[in-house]
């Protein structure tokens, strides 16, 4: 740019240092919001079947303790009546074991279409009521995992509402497993995530 005299070129500095202000501010900006809830501890009863139990063949239930954790990255903080839309990603866990052993599904899964031998992934979200920081106070969220090979199907299907926390699931034909947890829900928290400013 050719400058022609001493203010011409203090104007050009101010609107290059303005737009370079705003362009670092504009990098720095909301990339989402991450919503966590954590669940309260309940009991899982699981049934596994054994050949060689003190009854002799037959399903055998066994205990343990397990609680649901959620997370959910969505571009806008929540209100009252928002359900999934495509840029929202799920995650949940939960123990489907009496060995300790925590699934962790995630929804949508990536690539897609599925190949062969992978997980079905479906999942569900309404978000009924919020408090005015954007926390949800009403809710109904599922994620689901399914896969059918070999002749025998295995499904995880872990599910959180406003009074109810449920864990169910089984890998046939041997194993089963379900647990809930009724009118003791868990806490949410949300944190904004933040960019990167780029030079």
């Amino acid at each position: 740019m050719k400058v022609n005299n001493t203010r011409s070129l203090k104007n050009y500095i101010a609107i290059a240092s303005c737009s370079s202000a705003l362009l670092l501010y504009s990098s720095a900006s909301n990339a989402g919001f991450i919503y966590e809830y954590t669940g309260n501890i309940f009991s899982v009863e699981a049934n596994s079947f054994s050949y060689d139990g003190p009854d002799g063949p037959g399903f055998y239930p066994e205990y343990y303790d397990t609680f649901l954790t959620l997370k959910i990255n969505t571009a806008t903080l929540f209100k009252n009546g928002n359900t999934l839309t495509n840029d929202m990603t799920i995650s949940m866990t939960g123990g489907i074991n009496p060995y300790s052993y925590v699934a962790e599904l995630i929804y949508p899964v990536f690539p897609d279409p599925y190949p062969e031998y992978t997980p079905r992934i479906g999942a569900g979200l309404n978000i009924n009521a919020v408090d005015v920081f954007g926390i949800p106070t009403d809710w109904a969220i599922t994620v689901v995992s399914y896969i059918f090979q070999g002749g025998r199907g295995q499904a995880i299907e872990f599910a959180s509402s406003t009074n109810l926390d449920t864990i169910y699931g089984y890998d046939e034909p041997f194993y089963e497993y379900f647990g809930s947890l009724i009118n003791n829900p868990g806490t949410w928290k949300v944190t904004e995530e933040v960019s990167e400013p780029t030079s």
